[in-house]
């Protein structure tokens, strides 16, 4: 369906304010099917990607947003293979150490096959859409695109009109790359930095110096606008959300808030159009460098009667680059040719007898020439800085300071004066307005800059760690709240929050019978699958909340995907929880039984995991009990068939007794080796019974012990080892193995915040049990058909608090609530008998629906208080 994301809504409402909008869209996964050969993904850039590309061009026009403009190749992800990964005859590594690496058997570039870029030209250019130009290989610099431009001409005819794309080119001084290829060149991703002072001082050297080096003439930016569920921005000024230009939270109030690095962009993209062009130091030296450090750029307008001017000497360090250290000086800027205002060249061209220093208009070129530095040094001090500039006198103040000065009462004053006359307020305005930013002070306008009657020229005392803007165009606007006298709440654009930041309105309920079809609930994010409203499946009138995806994207995806999860609300502490949940007969093929799933064997009493110490993998690792960790390589299952404890990775090891040294019968630890055939010695020191109390025994002799042990000196890491079985059993030998349903749909409360790194993503940290670190009750059918539900606190030392059977979990609709004040939890399934179980890990946080790879409904979901706890909620 063409309607079941927000994006094209995003781009048309883009596009209604601003027709002349370019839009650029580059793919960052491919779904499960594409590339699917015998049930198994075997092509990464196949028909199936032109196929899935083209069709969602197809839909942007369809669904009334137009061209797209252009249109980025997403390259093979850099991630090391996972279980869930269910394509086969891949080979991958960590990360891209070179621009080719192996690709399906192929030696290949990143982003394809050239043959699989002309392609796509061809099926573009046949559905119609030949004026969507192609962009790459939007990563870091690769020299085959290149390669290919100069020795392939099918590749090079594809490629016209488009652009390379580079990642954070900030180390690439590569100014010929542009002419060479005959592309475009843009900074495709760049800055995602901290959106304080230091990151928008970065972001405005990047713009300038971007054209300076490379001749780049788009920079977009990572992020431009950050929304997302707090529980993913744990701090609406850390690291998570302090990319964007804007941050927006809370959809419930309408808040949002402005970041410096917004009024950075606006020196250059509100001074500007699409289609103006850029002067290089080539022409009349429009563009270069300061002599004390910084930069400058020129912009012109079409019709050259207009310009910007943008001068920077600021300091801040980027994510990918060093920042800048400059020194104070007075530059003077001097207009020629089409750019001069029409009363200036009226006065030179009458004034060119009195003084022979003054060119004539007529021969300068159309450009902005000759730069000029004084050697007076200027002071540093900003804030004061400002000041003087804002207090300075009006041009209606200071006609006199533009007279020639004239002892003898020539007719050289006259004749100025006669021309000054004809400059008006509006037409000096327009002619030398000037904007500024600084630590202190953001996207400031200051007075009018004077210019030079007799050399339309002027100077600036351009100060360090400072940018300004020079304009002949007029109007620019910082915005400020916009409050009418009928809704105190109607603002626009300012620093602060654009509405009061408040918690989620409590008592919620939608039952989603006011949406269209495909349509995505308000308040509801999706961090995984995809949840838009749908027909109920049991009664064709209703309308319910439908989880749609049946299979991980694996080999497709970008980076880790985290099982089907929808957020709602944040920042939630009492609250009750109820929703209805459907489950088909046919919920949908089973995963894969590696696919995402944590096959855990844990500590009974301290909830840790059985791992490869200090995560070696190895013949002979020693095993240990350690932190759980999502890593497949430390994950254990058993199989009670033939007792083994083995490794999931793609070389199977099974837990070992009794050959992990040179003594084998005196070593008690137990390490790794390789699985030994069934019957055989070496099995029977690899066949583990898992009794009723929980021990781990070895069959072939049960009165020893798989225990955990604390040597001394190794912190809280605990090796295993076999010892003699205690009588009562001890906690140290004690061991389970959590319940996993194959099938699942639930709800989810105080999911907490996530402290993720800055480019972690939420597939990653919201993955599997280990990763939902909150309450959540689920309902479905386990891997043994056993139809379960559980009520589970997750995170590092994930638990089940309780357990049971369930009638029918598959073709029949449940009613689930989940109900947590202060440490106590309450879960009830159908009406039934309540379970309360005592839980104090978590909070406060976020509500969400969540399910397995299949089909799941929802419906009727409603969110309550409940009586406060002593918990202390969170500070708005």
């Amino acid at each position: 369906s063409c309607d079941r994301v927000m994006t094209f809504w995003l781009l048309r409402e883009a596009r209604l304010r601003n027709p002349n909008l370019v839009v650029y869209a580059l793919p960052s996964a491919w779904p499960y099917w594409v590339g699917v050969r015998d049930n198994s993904q075997t092509e990464f850039h196949s028909s199936d990607a032109i196929e899935y590309l083209v069709s969602w061009v197809q839909c942007a026009n369809t669904t009334g947003v137009g061209i797209i403009n252009y249109l980025g190749n997403r390259h093979n992800p850099p991630l090391r293979r996972r279980p869930g990964d269910s394509s086969q005859g891949e080979s991958r590594q960590e990360t891209i150490t070179s621009p080719s690496i192996l690709l399906h058997g192929l030696n290949t570039q990143h982003w394809g096959p050239a043959t699989w870029t002309v392609d796509l030209r061809l099926a573009l250019d046949a559905a119609g859409f030949n004026a969507t130009r192609l962009v790459l290989p939007d990563s870091p610099y690769d020299p085959s695109v290149r390669k290919h431009m100069e020795s392939d001409e099918s590749f090079a005819e594809a490629m016209q009109g488009g652009a390379i794309g580079i990642h954070y080119p900030c180390h690439l001084p590569m100014p010929d790359l542009r002419p060479s290829t005959g592309l475009s060149l843009w900074s495709s991703e760049d800055i995602n930095d901290d959106a304080n002072w230091i990151g928008a001082s970065c972001l405005g050297r990047t713009l300038n110096t971007n054209l300076l080096r490379m001749n780049i003439t788009s920079t977009i930016l990572r992020t431009m606008a950050k929304s997302q569920n707090s529980m993913l921005a744990p701090k609406a000024t850390s690291q998570r959300s302090a990319d964007g230009l804007i941050d927006a939270f809370e959809p419930w109030t309408g808040s949002y808030r402005t970041r410096e690095t917004i009024w950075m962009m606006a020196h250059t993209t509100q001074f500007t159009e699409i289609g103006w062009q850029v002067l290089t130091y080539q022409h009349a030296k429009g563009t270069g460098h300061l002599k004390k450090g910084g930069t400058y750029v020129t912009y012109i307008s079409p019709g050259r009667d207009d310009f910007t001017l943008v001068v920077e000497k600021l300091h801040g360090r980027c994510r990918t680059c060093n920042g800048s250290i400059t020194g104070a000086e007075t530059v003077t800027f001097t207009l020629v040719g089409s750019l001069i205002p029409w009363d200036f060249v009226d006065y030179m061209e009458n004034d060119a007898n009195n003084d022979s220093n003054i060119s004539n208009a007529s021969d300068a070129s159309d450009n902005v020439s000759n730069i000029s530095n004084d050697s007076n040094d200027s002071s540093d001090n900003s804030e004061d800085y400002v000041e003087d500039l804002m207090n300075s006198p009006s041009e209606n103040d200071t006609n006199d300071t533009n007279d020639t000065n004239d002892t003898n009462g020539s007719n050289e004053s006259d004749t100025a004066d006669s021309n000054m006359s004809n400059v008006t307020e509006e037409t000096w305005q327009y002619n030398v307005s000037l904007w500024l930013s600084n630590k202190t002070h953001k996207f400031i306008q200051m007075p009018p800059l004077l210019l030079d009657f007799k050399t339309a020229s002027f100077s600036l005392n351009i100060l360090p760690d400072h940018i300004y803007t020079v304009s002949s165009l007029h109007g620019q606007l910082r915005g400020e709240p916009n409050r009418s006298s009928e809704d105190e709440e109607i603002v626009q654009l300012q620093e602060s929050s654009s509405a009061t930041a408040s918690k989620f309105p409590i008592p919620y309920n939608d039952t989603f019978d006011e949406y269209a079809i495909d349509e995505t609930p308000r308040f509801f994010s999706d961090y995984g699958g995809s949840f838009q409203v749908a027909v109920d499946p049991t009664n064709s009138p209703n309308l319910v909340l439908k989880q749609w995806v049946r299979h991980a994207s694996a080999g497709n995806r970008w980076t880790t995907d985290s099982e089907p999860i929808t957020l709602v609300a944040d920042k939630l502490v009492d609250v009750a929880l109820m929703v209805d949940v459907f489950l088909p007969a046919s919920a949908g093929p089973p995963p894969d039984p590696l696919a995402n799933r944590s096959f855990y064997i844990r500590a009974a009493w301290a909830g840790q995991c059985v791992v490869h110490a200090d995560a070696a993998s190895w013949e002979g690792a020693k095993v240990s009990e350690e932190s759980c960790k999502a890593g497949w390589e430390e994950q254990f299952r058993h199989d009670e068939d033939n007792g083994r404890i083995y490794t999931l990775g793609a070389v199977q090891q099974c837990v070992t007794a009794h050959s992990c040294s040179g003594s084998p019968f005196r070593d008690p630890d137990v390490c790794t080796q390789p699985c030994g055939p069934i019957g055989s010695l070496e099995h029977s020191n690899q066949s583990w019974a898992w009794h009723g109390d929980g021990s781990l025994r070895l069959r072939s002799k049960p009165e020893l012990c798989l225990t955990s042990v604390a040597p001394p000196g190794h912190g809280n890491r605990r090796h295993l080892q076999l010892l003699h079985c205690k009588k009562p059993l001890s906690f140290a030998q004690q061991w389970e193995a959590p319940a996993e349903l194959e099938v699942y749909a639930g709800a989810c409360l105080r999911l907490e915040p996530v402290p993720a790194s800055r480019d972690e993503d939420a597939g990653e940290v919201l993955r599997g049990r280990q990763g939902r670190k909150g309450y959540c009750l689920r309902i479905g059918v386990s891997e043994n058909g056993d139809a379960l539900w559980l009520l589970e606190s997750g995170g590092k030392h994930a638990t089940i608090l309780a357990s049971g059977s369930l009638s029918s979990p598959l073709g029949s609709w449940h009613s689930l609530r989940l109900e947590v004040s202060g440490t106590v939890l309450t879960a009830k399934i159908d009406g039934q008998k309540e379970v309360r179980a005592v839980d104090g890990n978590h909070r406060w946080g976020a509500a969400a629906l969540v399910s397995s790879w299949n089909l799941a409904y929802f419906d009727n979901f409603e969110l309550e208080a409940r009586p406060e706890s002593d918990l202390e909620p969170p500070a708005y």
